[in-house]
């Protein structure tokens, strides 16, 4: 405000100096203001507790944290105590169960039917002698550079009466009208791909006996979760509602990949511990990164512990889906069977052979466990011990001309790529090499069936 200048010469001396002492306080009072006038008013500092705990105004943000863990207490009363849902004590086992074939036993340790399982039974029905396997050279044009080829043809009539329902009907499609043989060597054959739908549908026909079905629960807590974000907006801060809907999307997205990592992680443990501790590391320091860039000051302005609220279901939901088991009894049953197998075809100890099986029932006992310990990813183990006995004893197969681990494993190769269908060439989830064996595999013990 501009200040009034007045003609000072017509007034007295003690006139002029209460006007320019008053002057002098104006000036006092306008430069004491402005500056205040232009200083910018600070925000109070956000806190955790403020972001985590709720007040006595926002406790109903919790509301459906408290839905989500009675829902998730009643459903494992319901599933797992109610039944007395337990996994069997796992003891090596140097038998198979009547029924077990080793495509169930691949179904239920991966809970799905790949190749490897599909090459497992076509072993096995060659273990059986219900169908042969040969390998034959074919000569060049030139009369050299020739290849091998992979054949399987039905086995001996005698045989005929020893064959199950399902090994009839599996015949059946292999080998229909007037094809008698069929060559592994060529890729994409429509009978070896009817087969290995047959054998999908059928193991996939049990899945409701052996998994438990989860996501209609994760869904339903997902469901209850969003009920925060509804609530906050209705009920608490109107204006913020599109930032609190769009931090329980990226926490729920966060969460999924936890879920996702840590399944990782725990597969890559069970293999190499390197790599897994490498990449925990490298997921640590992620962590630790983004807990300094999301700080309290960087978030949303919302309701005092709507966060809270928001991070005690995401962590309700990661404990059930990590925690929630995924077979039924029956599962577990076979589960335990399926691990018992792999602890006794793993280890190939040829002294528990001697005292187990006399000596004419050696060779039947090793054909007849080639096909699991293909399936059970520990079939290299089990191939050189029966290549090394049956060198060391002079002895020779009936079944496998070659009984040797690359032979077998080519087997395999040859039934992924006759069964493949052109859709399926560069799928690398269902290739045979899932279960290349260097002597282990993952198991798939804790893994969903869901």
């Amino acid at each position: 405000m501009p200040l009034l200048i007045l003609p000072l010469s017509g007034l007295s001396a003690a006139a002029t100096d209460t006007i320019s002492a008053s002057i002098t306080r104006e000036r006092m009072i306008l430069r004491s203001i402005s500056p205040a006038r232009e200083m910018p008013v600070s925000e109070p500092a956000v806190s955790w507790g403020d972001l985590l705990l709720p007040t006595q105004e926002t406790w109903g943000l919790w509301v459906p944290v408290l839905l989500l863990a009675l829902y998730y207490f009643g459903w494992w009363l319901i599933n797992v105590v109610k039944p007395g849902l337990r996994m069997p004590a796992v003891v090596p086992r140097h038998d198979v169960p009547d029924g077990m074939t080793p495509g169930f036993i691949r179904y239920i340790s991966k809970r799905r039917y790949d190749n490897v399982g599909f090459s497992g039974d076509l072993l096995d029905l060659v273990a059986r002698q219900v169908m042969t396997y040969s390998v034959q050279a074919r000569q060049g044009p030139s009369g050299k550079g020739g290849r091998y080829e992979k054949w399987i043809a039905p086995g001996p009539r005698e045989r005929a009466n020893r064959q199950s329902e399902g090994d009839k009907r599996l015949l059946g499609i292999l080998f229909s009208g007037t094809q008698k043989r069929i060559n592994l060597s060529v890729p994409f054959q429509k009978p070896m791909q009817d087969a290995l739908a047959m054998l999908e549908n059928h193991y996939g026909g049990q899945r409701d006996g052996l998994f438990k079905r989860r996501f209609g629960a994760l869904w339903r807590g997902i469901g209850l979760l969003v009920l925060i974000p509804v609530i906050c907006g209705i009920f608490f801060d109107a204006p913020g509602v599109w930032a609190a809907v769009l931090t329980c999307l990226l926490f729920l997205a966060g969460t999924w990949i936890i879920i996702l990592v840590v399944n990782m992680l725990r597969a890559m443990w069970r293999r190499r511990k390197g790599p897994a501790l490498f990449a925990s590391l490298l997921i640590l320091s992620a962590l630790v990164w983004l807990g300094v860039v999301f700080m309290p000051g960087s978030l949303p302005r919302l309701p005092a512990g709507y966060y809270g609220a928001l991070l005690s279901g995401m962590l309700i939901i990661t404990f059930y889906m990590i925690r929630a088991p995924r077979y039924t009894q029956a599962g577990l049953d076979a589960q335990a069977v399926a691990q018992g197998l792999k602890m006794y075809l793993g280890t190939a100890e040829e002294r528990r052979f001697e005292t187990l099986y006399p000596p004419d029932q050696r060779i039947t006992h090793f054909e007849r466990m080639l096909p699991y310990a293909l399936v059970l990813g520990v079939g290299k183990t089990w191939a050189d011990t029966f290549a090394r006995y049956l060198a060391e004893n002079g002895c020779a197969s009936k079944v496998f001309a070659d009984a040797s681990w690359s032979d077998i494993h080519s087997f395999g190769d040859s039934c992924h790529s006759a069964s493949m269908s052109g859709s399926d060439d560069h799928d690398g989830g269902h290739s045979h090499h899932d279960a290349s064996d260097s002597g282990s595999s993952d198991g798939g013990s804790d893994g969903g069936g869901d």
